[in-house]
């Protein structure tokens, strides 16, 4: 994870928290020591995240839009079958949503203890 926030430093990114909320800023420094990074909003305001808080990073391009990662067409697919078109941003949004609900319940799951029987 540190090695992609590294490639972005003062690049405008958008960062999708585990908790599902976004951030929008530019990266300007990374604290390994203390596993923050400081972003730089558009209001020049600072936010500090931590890094195991993040869940997605996606690069913005220079006109103020996500940039899309080309998508690859499928290969030895049938003439006869339909290929649906997936927005790559919006399945990557949704994957880690359904990511971040499973690691909840699991932090939030409890197993009850129960006090052993040796009586019969």
């Amino acid at each position: 994870m540190i090695n992609e926030l590294s490639k972005n430093i003062n690049k405008e990114v958008v960062i999708t928290l585990t908790n599902g909320k976004e951030k929008q800023g530019t990266i300007v420094s990374i604290d390994a020591e203390s596993n923050m990074i400081r972003l730089r909003d558009e209001s020049n305001n600072s936010i500090s995240i931590l890094i195991s808080m993040i869940g997605m990073i996606e690069p913005v391009n220079s006109a103020g839009g996500l940039i899309k990662p080309p998508i690859r067409e499928p290969e030895n697919v049938p003439e006869n079958v339909a290929i649906q078109q997936i927005d790559n941003h919006e399945s990557l949004q949704k994957i880690v949503k359904i990511e971040t609900s499973f690691d909840t319940e699991i932090k939030n799951a409890a197993l009850p203890v129960v006090k052993p029987d040796f009586t019969t």
